[in-house]
């Protein structure tokens, strides 16, 4: 387990399929972070309204929604505040414009779960270097 881990930084992850969802934070507990879980826009904002977080994942497409609504309302706010946003998604066509609202990183589904570690360890070790 990296030093960065076990500093307990918080992850929330917003992503509707369930499947994912629990292999996302289960992926990340296991790195060592501590992670919430949100299924829909209503539940995220609850959680971010809450607590600080280091690192969000936000999924484009929500059940009935687009993740693109909370980073219109809350990408400013959440990089003043040191979070890391990380969009995930299948439809790569969605990269400008998450980058545009605010987004550090946009991944296409299907993600390598070693590889979302090893981005979040290495935002988390050197955040000038990120462009935070």
């Amino acid at each position: 387990m990296s030093n960065q881990a076990q500093t307990k930084h918080r992850v929330l992850i917003l992503e509707d399929d369930e499947d994912l969802r629990f292999i996302y934070a289960r992926t990340m507990r296991r790195a060592g972070y501590e992670v919430r879980e949100a299924s829909t826009l209503a539940e995220a904002n609850r959680w971010l309204d809450i607590e600080h977080f280091d690192v969000v994942f936000f999924d484009i497409r929500l059940e009935g929604e687009r993740s693109t609504d909370i980073l219109r309302e809350r990408a400013k706010e959440l990089r003043h505040k040191g979070t890391f946003i990380i969009v995930i998604s299948a439809e790569s066509q969605y990269a400008d414009l998450s980058e545009e609202l605010g987004a550090h990183f946009f991944l296409v589904k299907p993600v390598e779960l070693s590889a979302l570690v090893t981005l979040v360890e290495r935002l988390l070790s050197d955040p000038e270097g990120a462009g935070a």
